[in-house]
């Protein structure tokens, strides 16, 4: 029965494979993946009330729903933009998920376009 287990469960992490990365086969589950990942980062930043410093204001406060999707999809690309900083630990392993983030989809999406082109 565990070898059983193991298959199954073997089987649904390809699937989810397939469904998130399209096995590096498929650019457009992979932008969509991309889109996704950063506007659910988004949502954790805004509606776990992290408090960013703003635009060199001395105080920080929590972001608006525009500026947390600016901030996510700034941050996955590399685009830090010195207006939003996070004053918390939260906020910076989300900053810094985003980032780490945006450099695997860069370069899930460079293996595919080769891989396309190569063909």
């Amino acid at each position: 029965l565990p070898a059983q287990i193991r298959a199954g469960a073997k089987f649904l992490v390809s699937k989810l494979s397939g469904m998130v990365w399209g096995y590096g086969h498929r650019v457009g589950r992979l932008v969509l993946s991309y889109f996704l990942t950063t506007c659910f980062l988004s949502i954790i930043t805004y509606f776990g009330k992290i408090n960013f410093f703003v635009s060199s204001n001395s105080v920080p406060r929590k972001l608006t729903f525009w500026e947390s999707i600016n901030m996510g999809f700034c941050e996955t690309v590399s685009a830090t933009s010195p207006s939003f900083i996070p004053s918390t630990l939260c906020g910076k392993l989300i900053t810094f998920s985003a980032s780490l983030l945006g450099t695997l989809f860069l370069a899930l999406l460079a293996a595919t376009l080769y891989r396309r082109i190569a063909r």
